[in-house]
């Protein structure tokens, strides 16, 4: 159960439930639904209104706190050598005392017409890497970093089978499964998960077709051979977004 997953407890085990997800090998098998390209920064002189930017910038002042008709909204103005840029969070009061003047930290938002970027992802500026960022489908109360974060965590602890046996791996020239799902999840280029598709695609129907594999066999072993052979090489060059 996704209960005995390290850090979760029984109101995040209830909002991972709501998303069909129950066990942790249902967690590792949450594909996202898109990835991010984070691997750039951009200076806030060059932040495109209206879109989403992803830059490093340094905390000029203590964080102002309102009240207002959309809850509690806590603001802090960041910048780096180029200009400017106001962040702004509504209902999350302890970001008060999060933020330190001085301090540095990715933002990653979409910046609105009046150069404010509301409810960013953030994180300090010594935990920042180049990646690439997994997106999943939620709800407005479950993060995408609390998602990422307990994904990341059920694919360290889980050992996930194999169904292809080591010639069509080695023929095909294919990751093992353990690999491949880590890659969707969490890829090094923008490329590598529609790459690891193949592998999703053949285990499916090799699996299929194993099923009636002695029906095959029994008509014509090398029609069966070659078939199978020729539907798996078609597999290996079809296109992306296989989840």
């Amino acid at each position: 159960m996704i209960l005995d997953l390290k850090g979760v407890g029984q109101q995040t085990a209830a909002k991972f439930n709501k998303l069909g997800i129950v066990t942790i090998a249902d967690l590792t098998q949450y594909y996202p639904k898109e990835h991010e390209d984070r691997r750039t920064i951009v200076a806030i002189k060059e932040i495109v209104v209206g879109e989403v930017n992803n830059i490093m910038a340094t905390v000029l002042a203590r964080p102002d706190v309102m009240n207002t008709s959309r809850g509690i909204r806590v603001s802090v103005t960041v910048g780096d050598r180029t200009g400017k840029v106001r962040i702004i969070f509504f209902g999350q009061p302890y970001l008060k005392s999060t933020f330190i003047m001085g301090e540095t930290y990715n933002f990653y938002g979409k910046v609105t017409e009046n150069f404010e970027m509301n409810t960013p992802e953030f994180q300090k500026r010594s935990q920042y890497k180049e990646m690439i960022v997994p997106v999943y489908a939620s709800t407005a109360k479950l993060s995408q970093k609390v998602i990422r974060q307990h994904i990341k965590t059920a694919l360290q602890i889980t050992e996930i089978k194999e169904f292809l046996p080591e010639e069509i791996l080695s023929k095909f020239k294919l990751v093992g499964k353990q690999e491949a799902v880590n890659n969707i999840h969490f890829p090094d280029t923008p490329e590598e998960p529609d790459a690891v598709c193949s592998h999703l695609y053949i285990t499916v129907y090799y699996l299929f077709i194993s099923s009636f594999k002695s029906f095959f066999l029994s008509i014509n072993y090398l029609f069966f051979s070659r078939y199978i052979n020729r539907k798996i090489r078609r597999i290996t060059v079809v296109g992306s977004h296989c989840w």
